[in-house]
C-alpha cells in the first residue's frame, strides 16, 4: 500500500499514483505605511495541498472503478484521515477535485489508458486549534480567578 485516505488504499490494484506534490505556504499580508514601503505581517499558514497524479492502464494496473470510489468519497463532504505507506498519520484531508483523462480506446469506447490528478487539501491543524483554544480558556480563567 502506498497511502490510505479514509478507507481507500492507494496501491497497484486501485489508483497507483506516480507523482506526489505537497504544497505548503504562509500568509504575509502587506500593511500599508505612510512614506515608506509596506510592512509584512505573518498571519499563519495556508492550507496545505497534496496533488497525486498518474496513469491507469486497467489491463495492467489500476482500476477504473477506483476513480469512481474516490468521487464517492468526495461526495461525502467529510474530512478523511491520510496515512502514508510507512504508517505516518498526516492529519485530516478533504478531496478538493479529481481530474481524469482517457485515451487509446477500444472499439467500444473503453479507454486503455487513463490519466488522473487528485487534489487534496488539509482540513486543518486540529491539534494546534485545540491547544490554542485551551490556552485562551486558561487566560480567561486567570482574569477571573
Amino acid at each position: 500500500m502506498m497511502m490510505m485516505l479514509g478507507g481507500f488504499p492507494f496501491m497497484l490494484d486501485t489508483v497507483p499514483y506516480q507523482n506526489l506534490t505537497r504544497s505548503t505556504g504562509w500568509n504575509w499580508p502587506e500593511q500599508q505605511l505612510i512614506g515608506t514601503t509596506p510592512a509584512l505581517q505573518f498571519t499563519g499558514k495556508t492550507a496545505e495541498k497534496i496533488t497525486l497524479s498518474g496513469m491507469l492502464c486497467p489491463e495492467l494496473t489500476g482500476d477504473r472503478s477506483s476513480l469512481e470510489a474516490l468521487r464517492l468519497l468526495g461526495d461525502l463532504g467529510k474530512p478523511l484521515p491520510l496515512v502514508s505507506g510507512q504508517g505516518l498519520f498526516m492529519g485530516l484531508w478533504v478531496i478538493e477535485s479529481i481530474e481524469q483523462g482517457e485515451d487509446i480506446h477500444f472499439v467500444d469506447g473503453t479507454p486503455r489508458r487513463m490519466t488522473f490528478n487528485l487534489q487534496l487539501k488539509k482540513y486543518g491543524d486540529m491539534m494546534s486549534a485545540i491547544g490554542s483554544a485551551l490556552g485562551n480558556v486558561s487566560r480567561i480563567a486567570q482574569l477571573f480567578g
